[in-house]
This record gives C-alpha cells, sequence and structure tokens, in this order.
C-alpha cells in the first residue's frame, strides 16, 4: 500500500466518502469512531470504525493524516442479530416478560402490555406478583425458586389479573437467564393468553357432555321402541290368530243359517285378520333386524343369494321367473341378515312384474373401498318422487290388494345396510323395471 492512494480501500458506491474526511482532517478537525465500510485486497467487504486525526509539522501545518481502524464487523452483525430479535420480541403477540431473581420486571414488550393492560412505564421496576390471583400469591415465588435452580418450565397453564381487574387464562414458558460465567441471573418468560381457547374448550366440553347424555338417552329410548315393538308384535299375534280362527269356525258351523251379506262380513272380518297377522309378523321382523343380530363374519354373498332364492322357490315357480347372477365376492357381515336383503329385493322384482314373466339379474362391483350390489328387474318400475318414500315403514305405492304385502320389506333392507355401514337406493323407469343397488364396505364392522 505504501505509495499508493487509500482510495483503493474504498467500496464501490462510496466514491466521494474518503475525498470529504480528507478536506475535514485538512480544517483541523479529529474524527472519531466513524463507521463506515472498506474493501478488503480480496474483495470482500468489512465494517469498520475509525479514529482520525491530522498530522502537524514542528511549525503546526498540517502535513499528513494518522487513522485508526477496527473491524467491528462481527460486532455489526451481532448488532443487527440484537436489533431483529428485539423487534421481533416487541412484535410479538405474546408477552415477552424479563425478571430478575426478586421477581422485578427488567423488559416488557408490547404482548404483555396488549394481554395484561400495564405500559411498560407502569410495571418496569416493579414486582411481577400484582399479576398474580388472589388466591395464588405463592405461585410465582414457588416459580422463582425453582428457576434458580436452573429449570425451565414449559406450558404452565395459569390465571392472571389484568390491570383493569379481568381474569385472563396463561400458557407460560419461563427459563433462567445466564451471564457470561453460567450464573442465573434472571429469567424469561414468554406468556400467551389461552382465555379464548379455554373458553372454546370448556364449551366444547359441555357440547360433548350434552351430546353423550342425549346419545345415551337416545339409545335407551330406541331400546325401550325396539323392545316394545317386538313385545307389542309379539303379543298382538295371538288376538289376531284367535279372531281369524273363530270367525272360520263361525263361517262353517253356521254358513247355512247366514245369508249372503252375513258371509261376506265374515269374509272381510277374515281377511282383515290375517292381513293384521302378516303386519304384526313383518313388524316383528323389523323390530329383529336390530335387535337380533349376529357379529359380522366372512360371508359368501353367492351362497347367501342361493338361500334366499330357496326360500322364494315357489314365487319363482309360480311367476315363472327368471333369475341370474354374476360372480359375487365374499364380505364381511351378518348372513343372515343379508339373505333377508336379497330375499326382499328378488321377491319385490318378482312381486311387482309387468306383463311378461319376471327376470332379475344379481350383481357386484368393487368400488373404492366397498362392493356395490346391484338387483336389476323388468318390474313396473317407480315413478321419481317415490323413489325415497318406497324405503319408509309402512310405504305402499299400490292400492291393498292389487299386490301382497304389508310395506315392512325394503325398510328392513334399509335397517340391514345401514347396520353394515352401507346405504341402499334405486333407479327406476316406470314401465321399463328398476335397479336397486346397496353397498357393503370391503372391511365392514358393526354400528355402535
Amino acid at each position: 500500500m505504501i505509495g499508493r492512494s487509500i482510495l483503493i480501500l474504498e467500496p464501490p458506491g462510496r466514491p466521494d466518502e474518503t475525498t470529504l474526511i480528507l478536506r475535514r482532517l485538512k480544517t483541523g478537525e479529529r474524527i472519531g469512531h466513524y463507521e463506515t465500510r472498506r474493501r478488503r485486497k480480496d474483495g470482500a467487504l468489512i465494517d469498520v470504525s475509525l479514529t482520525m486525526s491530522p498530522i502537524r509539522d514542528p511549525v503546526g501545518r498540517i502535513v499528513g493524516a494518522c487513522s485508526i481502524g477496527r473491524d467491528i464487523t462481527r460486532a455489526k452483525a451481532a448488532q443487527q442479530r440484537a436489533l431483529h430479535l428485539a423487534a421481533i420480541v416487541e412484535s410479538s403477540a405474546d408477552a415477552v416478560i424479563g425478571k430478575d431473581l426478586d421477581g422485578i420486571v427488567t423488559s416488557w414488550n408490547q404482548g404483555a402490555e396488549r394481554i395484561y393492560g400495564y405500559s411498560a412505564r407502569d410495571i418496569l421496576g416493579r414486582s411481577i406478583i400484582r399479576l398474580a390471583m388472589p388466591d395464588r400469591l405463592d405461585e410465582i415465588p414457588k416459580m422463582l425458586e425453582r428457576l434458580k435452580a436452573g429449570e425451565q418450565i414449559q406450558s404452565y397453564e395459569t390465571r392472571r389479573r389484568r390491570k383493569d381487574g379481568a381474569i385472563v387464562d396463561i400458557s407460560l414458558s419461563v427459563s433462567p437467564i445466564k451471564d457470561p460465567e453460567g450464573r442465573i441471573v434472571g429469567t424469561s418468560a414468554i406468556e400467551r393468553d389461552i382465555t379464548l381457547a379455554k373458553r372454546a374448550e370448556q364449551a366444547l366440553q359441555k357440547a360433548h357432555e350434552e351430546l353423550r347424555e342425549r346419545t345415551e338417552q337416545l339409545a335407551r329410548s330406541n331400546t325401550e321402541l325396539e323392545r316394545f315393538a317386538y313385545v307389542a308384535s309379539h303379543d298382538l299375534q295371538e288376538p289376531a290368530r284367535t279372531v281369524a280362527s273363530f270367525c272360520e269356525l263361525l263361517q262353517r258351523r253356521c254358513g247355512e243359517l247366514l245369508d249372503d251379506k252375513a258371509l261376506e262380513w265374515i269374509g272381510f272380518a277374515v281377511d282383515g285378520a290375517r292381513r293384521m297377522q302378516r303386519l304384526i309378523a313383518d313388524l316383528l321382523e323389523y323390530s329383529r333386524a336390530q335387535t337380533r343380530t349376529r357379529s359380522f363374519e366372512p360371508t359368501d354373498c353367492a351362497a347367501v343369494v342361493d338361500e334366499a332364492l330357496g326360500n322364494l322357490r315357489a314365487s319363482i315357480e309360480e311367476a315363472r321367473a327368471q333369475v341370474t347372477q354374476d360372480a359375487l365376492p365374499s364380505v364381511t357381515a351378518d348372513a343372515a341378515q343379508l339373505v333377508q336383503v336379497f330375499q326382499n329385493l328378488i321377491g319385490n322384482a318378482i312381486k311387482f312384474h309387468g306383463v311378461e314373466p319376471p327376470r332379475v339379474h344379481v350383481s357386484a362391483e368393487r368400488s373404492a373401498g366397498e362392493w356395490i350390489f346391484s338387483v336389476r328387474d323388468n318390474g313396473v318400475g317407480i315413478e321419481p318422487q317415490h323413489r325415497d318414500q318406497i324405503f319408509e315403514v309402512f310405504r305402499r305405492l299400490h292400492p291393498q290388494g292389487k299386490y301382497p304385502g304389508t310395506g315392512i320389506g325394503l325398510a328392513i333392507c334399509k335397517r340391514v345396510v345401514e347396520r353394515h355401514r352401507g346405504h341402499i337406493w334405486v333407479e327406476s323407469t316406470p314401465g321399463r323395471g328398476s335397479v336397486f343397488y346397496f353397498s357393503i364396505p370391503v372391511q365392514s364392522e358393526v354400528q355402535p
């Protein structure tokens, strides 16, 4: 550097800085702790602090300058980090509070002011105990003792009192502060207002309790209702049977003594009693669909359909029905209840046929995590406005006497399918037939 211009150290962007400094030195000014940037030989930029003085000859004329430069790159970086950290602390929504070992507040950010209502002027130099609840005055001293022993306190939930007297729920984490020699000289706390979260948690817990109570009440009500339906339908069978039997006995013994009108009336009574018996039997079966169930186990659906067809043999032969099926999977299910479903769906397809003999086809298709079964027929079909109603109990779409049945079969199917965590629906074109679909999960579980 000897004999070369000092400007070689000046970084790009500051071409006049050194020239201006030299002008000040020529006037006799001394410049102390001037911070700037300089360029090293390798091109790297460093932060420096300069102290410069003019050099005078024996007669006092300024003939040069002396500069002492100190590399402050690390110090500047540390200062920037400290400023950045301070900005983060100050802008934090949480309260960041510094205290000495006696609990005297030494730092207080805007988050603390927002949560507690005290300004830094209000609280700095005062004891943090003023935030404590009256029934928890010993809580903070006990925490300070733990911190003096070097312990950290994480996610500690408590309650604090604001300046206006309001109570806030707080979650705090506190750590000891150590000096360069490792001695504990204070504490630093990060405190978060969790009042709204606690209220939401309490409200959610209360809602869960209410839901649990209502669920239990509903379960008890359903159990009692199912028990009542079972008992009532069981006990009603005998009176209906008695009415039908005695009416038939009256008809046989006194038939010659009665006129045609009386015999017609007796016929109506017998028919009504028989229909009541069928209705009671179906109601009993509907109640059993939920109460008399077996555990789920691997079930061969092809065997299930074969059993249902065996139960329907007389109806199939009478209607000259043709029933076909594709290869069917095995599922985890209650086999007896699946027989009910297929028997009801195939039986309805045979019952509600048109002019041509019934044709029924059973198939299954894998879709995501479930099997979709279908029972397709060429029957009378269903009007669009009735497609949801047909799964309701006692819902009939045709006048009494046109087709046999009580209107409970599809309701039983719906109950069984829902117990298997599936759903059932129908697609139909009036006059051209219907397709009943129902789903069974690949791994079905019993509903609680």
